[in-house]
């Protein structure tokens, strides 16, 4: 499937199926049953979990049931508050759904991360619980967040890279220095909104949109001691889909190389990203030659 070690790394369970948010808001079960078909399917190796509302737990859990369908790895998304209130349920519907992490808004400069601890310190075990920050600026308040962040490692950070409006989409040089930031933390990342193609581009409403390709080379340069942010916002900011060399030795991009080994290690701190489309990413990196059918 995957044309090169690099790539089957860079790329391996690189998207969590969201197809009952926007812009493709699906009802729940459309939604559900796509990601039950996606995981029978060739490039199944990029998927990675489902995407659920907490308010729709017990719907994706009947359907379980009704489709004898199990081991179905989930992320919660919601208020803390209403994801607490659910983990009783969450502990008693394990046998169907294997809840991994959850997602939920974080106000940095009010919130308290003791309150979002007691998702963590339940009987589910959740690998980790993304804080969404409302944030397009680093300020001191910011890096005093993300010193917190680092100190528990079952939180990480959630990265929103676009959204309907042109503001929505955070700036090159914001992103490269949180990257370099998280990384010198440790921090967990993943990504939502914005990256429905695997390289930078235009939209029809002639606004600018980060490419999911650029956003993880990025991250994964400064998870792997890149901490040039000039070299990092290039990667971010390249709509030459040909500047992204793979090989079975690494990436190439505008000479420098990160090894298959750091692309491994970094993944394991570059998560993935959300995505209400997984066939248009797909066919993305097909005529990207990145991956065949």
């Amino acid at each position: 499937m995957f044309t090169n070690k690099s790539s089957s790394s860079f790329f391996f369970k690189i998207i969590d199926y969201a197809g009952f948010f926007p812009p493709s808001q699906l009802p729940i079960e459309e939604a559900f049953y796509n990601f039950l078909y996606y995981q029978k399917q060739d490039h199944r190796d990029i998927l990675s979990k489902f995407i659920c509302p907490v308010h729709h737990l017990q719907t994706i859990y009947d359907l379980c049931i009704e489709k004898d369908a199990s081991n179905i790895s989930v992320i919660v998304v919601g208020p803390a508050k209403d994801i607490e209130n659910q983990m009783h349920w969450m502990s008693m519907h394990n046998d169907s759904l294997s809840f991994s992490a959850a997602e939920t808004k974080f106000n940095y400069r009010e919130d308290s991360l003791v309150n979002f601890s007691r998702i963590i310190n339940s009987d589910i075990n959740l690998d980790t619980v993304f804080l969404e920050p409302d944030c397009d600026s680093i300020d001191t308040s910011f890096i005093l967040f993300l010193d917190k962040l680092s100190k528990n490692p079952s939180f990480g950070l959630k990265i929103r890279c676009g959204g309907s409006m042109a503001k929505a989409v955070p700036s090159v040089n914001f992103l490269s220095s949180l990257f370099v930031l998280c990384a010198e933390r440790t921090i967990p990342l993943k990504f939502t909104a914005g990256l429905h193609h695997a390289v930078r581009y235009l939209n029809n409403n002639n606004h600018i949109e980060h490419g999911f390709i650029n956003v993880f080379l990025g991250s994964i340069a400064a998870y792997s001691g890149i901490t040039d942010k000039a070299a990092i916002s290039n990667m971010l900011e390249c709509q030459n889909k040909h500047k992204f060399i793979f090989s079975d030795n690494g990436i190439e991009f505008n000479g420098f190389q990160i090894s298959q080994s750091d692309i491994m290690k970094a993944r394991q701190s570059v998560t993935s990203f959300g995505s209400c489309d997984f066939i248009q990413p797909i066919d993305d990196l097909k005529k990207m030659e990145i991956v065949i059918s």
